[in-house]
């Protein structure tokens, strides 16, 4: 018998994320801004979605790789109802993290995109796991390090 723990990850973000506008959208916010691309917010910008900073992501893997057998199954992780804004809110935290407010357009929806996804971690809660960094700390790092590795990114980024 195989033990495994699948985990459904929901908007992760933090520093040496080198996100796109589908994938990493947080990051993708950020990085467009700081090289002066257009930003497209689709839908109404209220869409509510919940961040999980990249270290609390990484402490469930740890503890499923330590607890294998009480970690079986497959389930949703993100940040939970605590860490959860929308997405107009996120450009505002972030637009004041970089320094400047973050212009953008609205766009269309897009077919299937969910108007509210809030993960709900109570059963990994459970086993032993706790979201740590709450999305106001992890913005401020993710930031810094966007702005402090511009150059890098810019060249990644052509």
């Amino acid at each position: 018998v195989l033990s495994s723990t699948v985990f459904r990850q929901s908007c992760i973000f933090g520093e040496r994320q080198l996100g796109v506008e589908d994938q990493g959208w947080l990051a993708w916010f950020a990085i467009a801004h700081l090289l002066g691309r257009n930003i497209s917010v689709y839908g109404s910008g209220k869409q509510v979605r919940d961040l999980l900073y990249v270290a609390d992501l990484v402490d469930a893997y740890m503890l499923a790789l330590e607890q294998p057998k009480h970690l079986q199954g497959a389930f949703n992780i993100g940040g939970g109802q605590s860490n959860s804004l929308s997405v107009l809110d996120a450009l505002t935290i972030l637009g004041a993290e970089l320094g400047s407010e973050i212009k953008f357009s609205f766009s269309g929806e897009r077919p299937g995109d969910q108007k509210y996804f809030v993960s709900d971690n109570s059963w990994l809660e459970s086993k032993g796991w706790a979201l740590k960094v709450d999305y106001q700390p992890g913005i401020a790092a993710m930031a810094n390090w966007l702005k402090e590795n511009g150059a890098s990114i810019e060249r990644l980024h052509k």
